[in-house]
Order: C-alpha cells, then sequence, then structure tokens
C-alpha cells in the first residue's frame, strides 16, 4: 500500500527568492580604487615574507557581471597586474573570483567585497634566480 502526501500553500508566505535582490548589478557597485596592504606568503602559504603598500583598482567589464581588475604593488612585481573576473552579490557582500587565467595578472583571484572593504587573493608560480616556485599574495584594503 503506498500513501501519498501534498501539501500546498495559497498564502504568500512561502521563500522569498528575491532575498539578496539589489538595485545595481555588482559591477557598478565594486567600481573604485582600494588601498591598503600586500602580504606576501612563502611557498608553505603561511611564512609572511613581508607587507607593502598597494592598491587594487576595479572597473566595470564590456559585459555584464565582469570587472577588470588591476593590481599594483611597485616593491613586488609579481602582484602587480590586469586580469578580468566575474562579479556576484552573495547576500549584501560581493564576490569576485575568475576561473581562467587571463590578463598580464596570469593567475585566477579570489576576493570578496564586505562593507566596502576589499580581501583579494591568489597564487603565483615566479622565478626566484634558478628556483621556481608558487608564493601566495593577499591584499586587504579600503575604497
Amino acid at each position: 500500500m503506498a500513501m501519498c502526501t501534498f501539501v500546498t500553500s495559497c498564502g504568500d508566505d512561502d521563500i522569498d527568492w528575491n532575498r539578496g535582490t539589489h538595485a545595481n548589478r555588482p559591477e557598478t557597485t565594486a567600481v573604485g580604487t582600494y588601498s591598503g596592504t600586500w602580504e606576501v606568503f612563502g611557498e608553505d602559504g603561511v611564512t609572511s615574507e613581508g607587507t607593502f603598500n598597494g592598491s587594487v583598482s576595479i572597473a566595470a567589464g564590456s559585459s555584464a557581471y565582469i570587472v577588470n581588475v588591476t593590481t599594483v604593488c611597485s616593491e613586488v612585481t609579481a602582484a602587480s597586474g590586469e586580469t578580468a573576473a566575474n562579479i556576484a552579490w552573495s547576500n549584501d557582500d560581493l564576490k569576485v573570483f575568475s576561473t581562467v587565467k587571463n590578463g598580464t595578472l596570469e593567475t585566477m583571484i579570489n576576493a570578496e567585497i564586505v562593507s566596502g572593504n576589499l580581501n583579494l587573493k591568489f597564487s603565483k608560480t615566479v622565478r626566484e634566480g634558478r628556483k621556481t616556485m608558487t608564493k601566495f599574495y593577499q591584499f586587504k584594503g579600503r575604497k
């Protein structure tokens, strides 16, 4: 014997699928220059090799939900470059990410913008002398 139960609701108390809907698209909200510090980590991803002043500029891309990210750190050339990335709302925060290596930065980035604060991270294979290694870069700054 099989028994089935169906539940329906005629009221407007169902799940609010529009939660997190914003008046502005994310690429226009994130636009600006964020000033702060870069921290470089060694191959273990834990040992800090130094903290340096720098900036990150975000500009709206040529398509919806795309931004152009320009990173600047005069003391660490590997942390400087340009890349295109996706951007999306995550409730009231913004997530910036790339899934392919592109631009002069030549790496994939992962970032979030929370209350005007940008936290951006990426890893990059670099050459130091005759040795090739992966280093980790993290930027923390404010618009």
